[in-house]
């Protein structure tokens, strides 16, 4: 059975929720290991945004996904990648940090669980199965190439 792009967008959303829960059960005192994740955590987030706007919600509108809907993950993605950005500008093993990093992780979280319980469901029943299939390839091909740019 061929890959669809949900099964490659599901297996993102796990790797970002491992990072960025595991970014904020880092002590104060491992600040290579913080800065460490969050490179990669900030990586695998800005690749995906990319890769999901243009491979998963774009073809989306095209077969009559509602454009608020959209409009909605829009600033959802802007809103995570804005989080991120202010927690790399943090001291790493300042105050301020965890608390920017327990953010980010409500908003990872709270976003994934809504792609993934009212997106999915509806890209489901509108993008064939062919098109899963095509889609996943494009979305893992651009992404790697991305994680390959940012290495």
């Amino acid at each position: 059975m061929n890959r669809t792009i949900f099964d490659v967008l599901l297996k993102d959303h796990a790797l970002q929720r491992s990072l960025v829960d595991k970014l904020i059960r880092i002590p104060r005192w491992d600040v290579e290991c913080r800065e460490a994740v969050y490179e990669r955590l900030s990586t695998e987030i800005t690749t995906h945004v990319c890769a999901e706007e243009q491979y998963l919600y774009e073809p989306l509108m095209d077969s009559g996904f509602e454009q608020d809907q959209a409009n909605r993950r829009f600033r959802e993605h802007k809103e995570i990648i804005k989080t991120l950005s202010e927690l790399g500008s943090l001291q790493t093993n300042g105050p301020e940090w965890p608390l920017k990093a327990r953010e980010l992780h409500f908003l990872i979280h709270q976003h994934l669980f809504e792609e993934e319980h009212n997106v999915f469901k509806h890209a489901d029943r509108q993008l064939a199965e062919s098109q899963q299939s095509s889609l996943a390839l494009r979305y893992q091909e651009e992404s790697e190439a991305k994680r390959k740019a940012c290495a």
